[in-house]
């Protein structure tokens, strides 16, 4: 309890947020990569964002009634999978 009010005194009197208190505080450490560093390669995460892509609107387009399990009926309107299959083709010309 003591702390909790060390932090808030601490950042309300110098009128820093409550994470650069902490900070100062020495309660947490900083977890910032090194400038210029990311966790995964752009390229990587970009692929597999194409791939996912992909796989949905080939999902969408080709068999949208099994895509949207439980949320389209087996009985659904011809308009509907219509939809479907029209909102799977700007996903899968994004992909590409």
């Amino acid at each position: 309890m003591e702390l909790i009010q060390l932090v808030n005194n601490v950042a309300i009197s110098s009128s820093i947020t409550y994470r650069k208190a902490l900070l100062y505080l020495g309660v947490i450490q900083t977890t910032q990569l090194p400038k210029g560093s990311f966790p995964m390669k752009l390229r990587i995460l970009l692929s597999i964002a194409s791939i996912y892509l992909a796989f949905v609107g080939l999902g969408l387009i080709f068999a949208p009634q099994r895509f949207g399990v439980d949320a389209v009926s087996s009985d659904a309107s011809a308009s509907l999978v219509a939809y479907l299959r029209f909102f799977g083709s700007p996903l899968l010309r994004i992909a590409v």
